[in-house]
């Protein structure tokens, strides 16, 4: 299933505000369109169908902001992404995304609601606009739309772009990507939150986050056995040194050799690395490490523990937990241990920021 965008810039208005909303726009056509053989490998997800809507001089009407949002939004997709660079404004209760030329245009709430009927498995919606600070009137009605706008009444611009976009190209081509190289709008929401001065708000109502690009994985890994490793610090040992360590090196099955391995470990210790000696000292420290992790397991945090043990370590307030959550509300009583973590919030939690299963589940 396809992935489609509709990027929408719009440079000039009739109060003579100036933008740089087509710039912000072709900048992230550029990012979400990459060629096809960029990406020919099995698993990796294919590039955005992008529609550009920009107004330097041309005019875009209410009415055709409307069309074009209402057709990106029916067709079928796996994500469908829009984003809007120019201005925005208050009329009432409703905060407004201006058509060029004049200030009517197309209120955030009816682009919800278009999007809570959409064929998408996941709508993203980025709004660099001013005036768009404010989600908790928002309603999500069906699961996995997510919204990032710009959260300061006015935004900067510098050198023809907008911060804001700026950092989520940044993000994209990235920033935001996990060790998979993936990139999420729950990524580039905490990329922006800890790599930037924006504070950003977003709200959510996914569960599992689609990869809106893949880059280049930064950590690639490949699960090894403990068989396996042990075969290859044999193999490391005989290249280096022409010989076998000393004694027999083998997995730790049964306690006493537990107990020899320790013995082992109390002679070696000192020993420098790079010396047949160090080497076996870390051969052997990876087997203890095993052992112990098999017969004398840790036991889990408390998850509420661990849930904020992270959020220290990650400098995240409370106010950052709410699209996990649900609700602001939700997320004071589960840390103060009033309610327990549901496992939607757990599953959020987990697609989000990371944080392992094991951790969250009692």
């Amino acid at each position: 299933m396809k992935k489609r965008a509709l990027l929408i810039g719009i440079d000039h208005y009739c109060d003579q505000l100036h933008f740089c909303g087509e710039n912000d726009a072709m900048a992230l056509a550029e990012v979400l369109n990459q060629p096809e053989s960029a990406k020919p490998n099995k698993g990796q997800h294919s590039n955005f169908i992008c529609e550009v809507l920009a107004s330097n001089d041309s005019t875009i009407t209410k009415e055709q902001l409307h069309a074009a949002i209402r057709k990106l939004f029916a067709k079928e997709s796996e994500v469908a992404l829009l984003y809007f660079s120019g201005h925005g404004y208050h009329k009432g209760q409703e905060t407004y995304l201006a058509a060029s030329g004049q200030h009517e245009g197309v209120s955030v709430s009816t682009i919800v609601e278009m999007a809570n009927t959409s064929g998408a498995k996941e709508v993203v919606i980025l709004l660099d606009a001013c005036h768009c600070d404010n989600l908790d009137n928002i309603s999500l009605a069906r699961e996995g739309i997510s919204i990032l706008c710009a959260a300061k009444e006015t935004h900067g611009h510098h050198e023809g772009k907008s911060q804001f976009s700026e950092s989520v190209v940044a993000a994209l081509v990235g920033g935001a990507a996990d060790i998979l190289g993936h990139v999420t709008a729950s990524s580039i929401y905490q990329y922006l939150q800890l790599n930037t001065e924006l504070r950003p708000d977003f709200k959510t109502s996914a569960i599992r986050f689609y990869p809106l690009i893949q880059q280049k994985p930064t950590m690639p890994y490949k699960y090894k056995t403990s068989t396996e490793q042990l075969n290859d610090m044999q193999m490391f040992w005989k290249v280096k040194h022409s010989r076998t360590p000393t004694g027999s090196i083998k997995p730790i099955t049964k306690e006493s050799e537990y107990d020899q391995a320790l013995n082992r470990i109390d002679e070696l210790w000192g020993a420098q690395k790079g010396t047949p000696e160090g080497d076996e000292f870390e051969v052997w420290i990876t087997l203890i490490e095993a052992y112990e992790a098999k017969h004398y397991p840790i036991k889990a945090p408390d998850p509420i523990k661990a849930l904020t043990y992270y959020m220290e370590q990650k400098q995240l307030k409370r106010s950052d937990m709410s699209p996990y959550f649900g609700s602001k509300s939700l997320v004071s009583d589960v840390l103060n241990g009033k309610k327990n973590l549901t496992l939607k919030m757990i599953k959020a939690l987990h697609n989000g920021l990371g944080i392992p299963y094991e951790m969250l589940i009692t």
